[in-house]
């Protein structure tokens, strides 16, 4: 039998996001059906992704400090997971629990994760895309009106990731980290705004990585999965939303599951009326105004002329702060 807790006999791929880069499209649409692939979905329906075992074990390496993993460990953990590995090219994808997201609290520091999991599996090998800092921001905060799990203006949204999400999407660090540890030949780094742009040669690169020879390109390129909100939901939304902000909901179970009641109506109108056969048919489109544009873009913009240089993405004409010395 093919002994799998042999690291020299696996090929692993991670797909470690980020959010909001078209992660769930690749998992939904274009993973599942790659012949040349054995794609693990740790997100089935009977269990959501954090109680799969794999993910717990791959937390649990990733909170580790990596000078504490011993080998016995180490190998007892590859144990543990092995059947859900199969002989060829095995490929994982998960946008939360691998970049070490603010947001995740478990996972933070972003240098311990990458020699972790290169002591669990010394071949692994990375894919990471990346987003423009401020369109990923705008996302982040629609994706959460709609989720009804945000009341807050877009100000004070970004004012309460001031010290956590806004610093951690300069990216460098994050990139450095996976480059040290794996090298930079096993890391693959794109960008969302390629993915837009020309789909089919973005797939292309994508497999050309992986190792699949003849990937199944002949997808849906219409297929939208986690579409944002336009900006007239997302005003219907915010207002929506405000329910859960007031005391006396707050405190009676029978109101809060009126006002539940009420938003995810109010989110299914929006999404699945509103903004299709309205604002997207006749094209009323109107940005989200970001208050903190220019800070962030001067925030942002010479770090990301410093990750432009390590990836060879030209973030510049991609739309990405820019701040040349």
């Amino acid at each position: 039998m093919h002994d799998l807790t042999d690291t020299k006999n696996l090929k692993i791929i991670l797909h470690i996001g980020l959010p909001k880069t078209g992660t769930t499209w690749l998992q939904d649409v274009f993973y599942p059906h790659q012949k040349g692939i054995h794609y693990i979905d740790v997100a089935p329906q009977n269990y959501p992704a954090e109680q799969h075992p794999m993910i717990v074990e791959f937390i649990h390496v990733a909170n580790t400090p990596h000078e504490e993993l011993s080998q016995e460990k180490l190998q007892l953990i590859r144990h543990n997971i092995q059947r859900y590995f199969h002989k060829g090219i095995n490929l994982l994808s998960n946008e939360n629990y691998f970049t070490g997201m603010p947001s995740t609290v478990s996972i933070t520091d972003i240098t311990n994760i990458s020699c972790s999991l290169k002591n669990l599996y010394p071949q692994l090998k990375i894919i990471l895309i990346l987003r423009n800092q401020l369109s990923l921001l705008s996302s982040l905060y629609l994706q959460r009106l709609y989720m009804a799990n945000e009341y807050r203006s877009f100000k004070q949204f970004l004012h309460s990731f001031r010290n956590s999400l806004i610093p951690y999407l300069k990216y460098i660090e994050l990139v450095n980290a996976w480059h040290d540890a794996l090298g930079r030949e096993n890391v693959y780094i794109s960008t969302y705004e390629h993915f837009l742009k020309d789909r089919t040669q973005f797939l292309k690169n994508l497999c050309t990585f992986i190792g699949i020879e003849n990937p199944e390109l002949n997808v849906s390129q219409r297929t939208y999965v986690n579409r944002s909100l336009s900006f007239y939901s997302a005003i219907i939304m915010f207002f929506a939303n405000q329910l859960h902000s007031i005391k006396r909901v707050q405190h009676s179970e029978q109101l809060t599951c009126y006002a539940n009641y009420f938003t995810h109506n109010i989110a299914k109108f929006c999404k699945d009326w509103l903004d299709p056969k309205v604002i997207h048919k006749y094209g009323l489109y109107k940005k989200i105004s970001n208050p903190n544009e220019y800070f962030l873009s001067e925030y942002y913009g010479k770090s990301n002329v410093e990750l432009s240089k390590i990836t060879q993405l030209d973030l510049k004409d991609l739309g990405y702060p820019y701040k040349s010395a």
